[in-house]
């Protein structure tokens, strides 16, 4: 989206659940100030970690790592946004067509990364466009 203050540009690509209740998507966002992946859930709320209750562990099984990281719970406890290592991790998979798990407490999702290398190359090129449905004031 295209606004006329450019900190607030945007461009999103969304990879959906399969499965409403039980599956994990992602949901990728391009800003002026880079990309930013978040992990979403439609189902029950992932539970609050009394120790962490801002974050939630996330683990990622690559074809070649198999790593867990944190990730900032916003709130709802329905929407996380990656660490930038998770980030990195989850990108570089996808963009060479692996596939990829994730796991959040109490969900799992297998995602394809096939053809993600062209959505990605599209969300980056793709300038930000004027919104049309622009309220006048």
């Amino acid at each position: 989206m295209h606004t006329s203050q450019t900190e607030y540009n945007s461009a999103r690509l969304t990879y959906s659940a399969q499965n409403k209740v039980h599956d994990i998507g992602l949901e990728l966002f391009r800003t002026t100030d880079g990309l930013q992946l978040f992990l979403v859930i439609h189902g029950q709320p992932v539970p609050v970690d009394k120790d962490h209750p801002s974050e939630v562990n996330v683990h990622l099984i690559t074809k070649e790592r198999d790593l867990t990281g944190l990730a900032v719970r916003y709130g709802g406890g329905q929407r996380f946004k990656v660490s930038p290592e998770l980030q990195e991790e989850i990108l570089a998979s996808l963009k060479g067509e692996h596939q990829i798990t994730i796991e959040l407490p109490g969900y799992r999702s297998m995602i394809s990364g096939e053809g993600f290398s062209r959505y990605l190359e599209n969300l980056q090129s793709t300038p930000f466009f004027q919104n049309p449905l622009r309220s006048p004031i």
